[in-house]
C-alpha cells in the first residue's frame, strides 16, 4: 500500500492470549531448528505505521466512549498481530529502525505479535516504485548485496538487543516487480533470466540475514505481492521466484476492491496458490471504506460509489460485511492454508498538521472513537452485549470515577469465563467492571457465545461507602440472586438501567423523573458546598437555600428564563454528614420541537448567586438522559471554614495535605492542601517506584487553603503519588489512576 502524508503548517481487559505458532517456542532451545516446523495460527492484524505520528499530532482513541491506548482497544478486539514499516533513512523519525523499536517494544508489552515489513528504501516501495535507499544508489551489484545482508543483519540484530524479535518479516513491500530498482527489477522489459536472478540473489540474501541472525530460526519469512486477485500474474510471480530457488514460509496478498477486484477473483487466487504451492496465505493489506465523505479536506484514495464492491455499501455496517465475508474466504482456503488478514492503517485518521487520504477506510472514526464494524473479527458465535448503567440514583454519586461491577452467571455457571477473559461471578471476583463515561452514565462490553442466559446484577462501590452492602435492590427476575435475565441472540444494546437504591422491586428500565410522551427529560446534578458557592450565598448549615437552574428562554420555548428561577432543584440527601446533602438536582422537560437546539444555562443561588465563568451549554437530545453532575462554579468542593456573614475565609492554624477527590480518579483529581503562613511550596507526582514524573507547585503560596489539579492523561492506570514540603513540613499520599 502506498500512502501519501503532507505536513501542513497550521496553527491550530486482559484478553486470552494466543501465540502466532501453535507449537510452544518455550523449549525450542532443546529442538532441532533444522526440523522443527511451527504451524502459523489464524492471525487477525493490523498494520499501525502510522500510530506514533497520529499519537504525536493529538491523536486520541476511545472504545464506547472511554479514551484508551490503540493498541489496547485493537487487542480487547482480538487482535493478535501488529504489523510495522521499515524504511532505511527516511526524511523524519517517522518508520525509522529508531522508532520501529519503540514501537515493537510497545507491540510485545501488549502481547501482540509482530510482522516486520522491511521495503528496503528509504521511502515507500510497492508495485509502482522500488527506489533504492539513496545511499545504495550507485553500488555495484555485489555490494548491493552485501548491503543488503548487513542492513538487514543490523535491523534484526537491534531488534534482538532490544528482546523485539519479530514473529514474520517480509523481504520487501508488493515486490511483484522485484525490488531495489534497477538491479533487481522484473516484468515488462526486465522479465528475463539474468534480471529473475539479480532479484531473487537479492531476496535469499536478506532471508539469508534473518536466518542467520534470528533466535532459534523460528522467525517465518513472508514474500509479499500487491496482486491478490490476480491469478495470473500471481503464478507468474510464485513460479519464477520458486524456480530460482527462494524458500519461503507465507504468502502475502494485497486486496482492495475499490481498485477494480471482486472478492471471488481473491477467492479463486487463494484457492489456486494454495493448491499449487502448498504455502499458508495471509492477506496481508484489506480494508474497505465505511463513509464516502472526506472529514479534513486531504484528498481521499476512495471516493465514488463505482469503487464499491457490489453488495457492500459505504457504510459500517457495510465494512463489517465486507470483513465477515473476507474472513470466511480466507478461512476456506483449501487445506487450512488461509491463516487471516491484517487490515491497513486503523488507526490513520485526521489529525491537525497531518493530511490523511484513508480517513473512510479507518476502523476509528474522525474523531478515534472505534467503529461497531471491528465486531467482524470476532470469534464464530460470539455477539456483542453492551450493557449501559446510569447512577443519578444514587445520591452519593460525586464522581466520574465511581466504581460499578457487573456481578452474576452465564447458563447458571458463575464464575463464568468469557471468550476475551473476562470473568463474570456472584462475588467480587467478577472482573466486569463498569466505566464512567459521560454523565453520570457508566458502560461495559461482553462477547458472549449465542444461545447462552445471563443473570445478573449491578454492585456499586460508592453504594456500599453508605452503609449498605452494595448491592442493588429489588428483583425482577425469577432468582432472589439475580435481577436481569437476557438470553442472547444476537448483538445487543441494553436499554439503560438506572441504580435501584430504593429498597423495592422496580422494572428494569426505571428511571428518576415520570417520563412524557412530548417531551425529553434532562436531569441536572450540581454540587454546591464549593468554595464558590459558599460565598455566593450557599449556606451549608441551614436547608433554606434555593438553588435552580436559569437560562436561554429559546424563544420562549423553552423551560428555563434568565430573569428569575423557574426551575428549582431539591436537595438529595437530608443527612448533613454525608456528601450528597450538597447534591441538588431534578428534571427539566424539553418540548421535542426544541431537540437539537443549543441550550444556555447556569445554575443558581436565590437571590443573587449566579456561578462564575461562562454560560454552561448542552444539546437538546432525541431522548431522556442525564446531565454530568457538577461543580458549582467549576470550583472546588471546600474543606476549611468560612465566615457565612463576611464571606471571608479563615485563616488555617496548620500545614496539612488532603487526600485528593475524586480518588480512584480518571484523568484528572484535584489535590488540596493548607499553609498557616507564606511558605514556598513544592508538589511533585511519582510513580510506583518512585520517579518522579511532574510537578505540580514550585512557587511560594500565600497563607490559606489552596487546590491544583492533576491531568493524568497520558500516563498509565496504576498507583502513584504525591508529595508536599513547605518548609519543614513534609507528607506523601498514596492515589489510584483508573482507565
Amino acid at each position: 500500500m502506498k500512502g501519501k502524508i503532507i505536513l501542513y503548517l497550521m496553527v491550530v481487559p486482559t484478553i486470552i492470549q494466543s501465540n502466532i505458532f501453535s507449537a510452544s517456542l518455550q523449549n525450542h532451545a532443546n529442538k532441532n531448528p533444522d526440523i522443527l516446523e511451527e504451524e502459523l495460527e489464524w492471525i487477525i492484524g493490523a498494520d499501525v505505521s502510522y500510530l506514533d505520528q497520529m499519537e504525536d499530532h493529538g491523536a486520541i482513541y476511545s472504545d464506547m466512549g472511554i479514551e484508551k491506548e490503540a493498541l489496547q482497544i485493537l487487542k480487547a478486539h482480538w487482535f493478535n498481530t501488529i504489523r510495522l514499516r521499515l524504511w532505511h533513512t527516511p526524511s523524519d523519525k517517522y518508520c525509522s529502525l529508531e522508532n520501529t523499536v519503540t514501537m515493537a517494544k510497545r507491540i510485545k508489552a501488549a502481547g501482540f505479535n509482530f510482522l516486520l515489513d522491511i521495503h528496503y528504501s528509504d521511502t515507500w516501495a510497492d508495485i509502482s516504485s522500488q527506489q533504492k535507499p539513496a545511499s545504495w544508489e550507485n553500488l555495484t551489484f555485489d555490494v548491493l548485496k552485501d548491503s543488503v545482508y548487513q542492513y538487514t543483519t543490523k535491523v534484526i540484530l537491534t531488534l534482538k538487543n532490544q528482546n523485539v524479535m519479530p514473529d514474520i518479516v517480509q523481504i520487501g513491500n508488493e515486490i511483484t516487480h522485484g525490488m531495489l530498482w534497477d538491479n533487481g527489477r522484473v516484468g515488462d522489459t526486465f522479465d528475463n533470466s539474468q534480471q529473475w536472478k539479480q532479484f531473487t540473489d537479492l531476496v535469499k540474501t536478506g532471508i539469508q540475514a534473518v536466518k542467520d541472525n534470528e533466535s532459534g530460526k523460528y522467525i517465518k519469512i513472508m514474500i509479499h505481492i500487491h496482486c491478490g486477485a490476480d491469478n495470473g500474474f500471481s503464478t507468474w510471480f510464485f513460479d519464477n521466484l520458486i524456480a530460482n530457488g527462494v524458500d519461503f514460509d507465507i504468502i502475502g496478498l494485497s486486496f482492495y476492491t475499490f481498485w477494480g477486484n471482486s472478492l471471488q477473483q481473491l477467492q479463486t487466487n487463494m484457492n489456486d496458490l494454495a493448491s499449487r504451492y502448498q504455502k499458508d496465505i495471509v492477506v496481508v493489506e484489506t480494508a474497505y471504506p465505511w463513509s464516502l465523505l472526506n472529514h479534513d479536506g486531504f484528498p481521499n484514495q476512495v471516493t465514488e460509489s463505482t469503487q464499491l464492491q457490489a453488495g457492500y455499501g459505504a457504510s459500517i455496517q457495510g465494512q463489517k460485511k465486507y470483513l465477515e465475508d473476507l474472513i470466511t474466504i480466507v478461512k476456506n482456503v483449501p487445506d487450512d492454508l488461509g491463516k487471516g488478514i491484517v487490515y491497513y492503517s486503523p488507526e490513520y485518521i485526521p489529525v491537525s498538521g497531518v493530511g490523511c487520504s484513508w480517513d473512510n477506510n479507518s476502523l476509528f472514526n474522525p474523531l478515534g472513537s472505534l467503529l461497531t464494524s471491528v465486531d467482524a473479527f470476532n470469534p464464530a458465535g460470539v455477539k456483542r452485549v453492551s450493557l449501559k448503567l446510569n447512577s443519578a440514583s444514587i445520591p452519593d454519586t460525586l464522581g466520574v470515577n465511581s466504581f460499578f461491577q457487573l456481578r452474576g452467571s452465564v447458563n447458571g455457571i458463575g464464575p463464568y469465563v468469557f471468550p476475551d477473559s473476562q470473568v463474570l461471578d456472584w462475588s467480587e471476583n467478577s472482573t466486569v467492571k463498569l466505566i464512567s463515561v459521560t454523565g453520570d452514565y457508566f458502560v461495559s462490553t461482553l462477547y458472549v457465545p449465542t444461545g447462552s442466559q445471563m443473570q445478573f446484577k449491578f454492585w456499586s462501590q460508592d453504594f456500599e461507602k453508605l452503609g449498605t452492602n452494595g448491592w442493588e435492590s429489588g428483583n425482577t427476575g425469577t432468582n432472589e440472586s439475580g435481577d436481569m435475565f437476557l438470553t442472547v441472540a444476537g448483538d445487543t444494546i441494553l436499554p439503560l438501567h438506572f441504580f435501584n437504591c430504593l429498597g423495592e422491586q422496580k422494572p428494569y428500565d426505571w428511571r428518576l423523573w415520570r417520563p412524557k410522551t412530548d417531551s425529553i427529560a434532562v436531569w441536572f446534578r450540581v454540587f454546591m458546598y464549593t468554595e464558590d458557592g459558599i460565598l455566593k450565598g450557599y449556606n451549608s448549615g441551614e436547608d433554606i437555600s434555593i438553588v435552580g437552574v436559569r437560562g436561554d428562554p429559546l424563544s420562549g420555548a423553552g423551560p428555563l428564563s434568565w430573569d428569575y428561577t423557574k426551575i428549582i432543584l431539591q436537595r438529595e440527601l437530608e443527612d448533613q454528614n454525608r456528601s450528597g446533602y450538597h447534591l441538588f438536582s431534578g428534571a427539566i422537560f424539553f418540548p421535542k420541537s426544541l431537540i437539537g437546539n443549543i441550550q444556555k444555562y447556569k445554575f443558581f443561588i436565590e437571590p443573587n448567586g449566579w456561578e462564575n465563568g461562562t454560560d454552561r451549554t448542552f444539546t437538546i437530545p432525541n431522548s431522556d438522559t442525564t446531565l454530568h453532575w457538577v461543580y458549582f462554579s467549576n470550583s472546588s468542593p471546600f474543606h476549611g471554614q468560612v465566615d457565612v456573614k463576611n464571606k471571608q475565609h479563615t485563616i488555617t492554624k496548620t500545614f496539612s495535605l488532603s487526600q485528593n477527590y475524586p480518588n480512584p480518579f480518571n484523568p484528572t483529581t484535584t489535590i488540596q492542601y493548607s499553609i498557616p503562613r507564606q511558605s514556598f511550596v513544592t508538589i511533585k507526582i511519582y510513580d510506583i517506584l518512585g520517579k518522579e514524573i511532574t510537578t505540580l507547585v514550585n512557587e511560594r503560596k500565600s497563607a490559606g487553603n489552596h487546590s491544583v489539579n492533576f491531568n493524568a492523561g497520558n500516563l498509565p492506570s496504576g498507583f502513584y503519588f504525591y508529595r508536599m514540603q513547605a518548609g519543614s513540613f513534609v507528607s506523601t499520599k498514596k492515589f489510584v489512576l483508573l482507565k
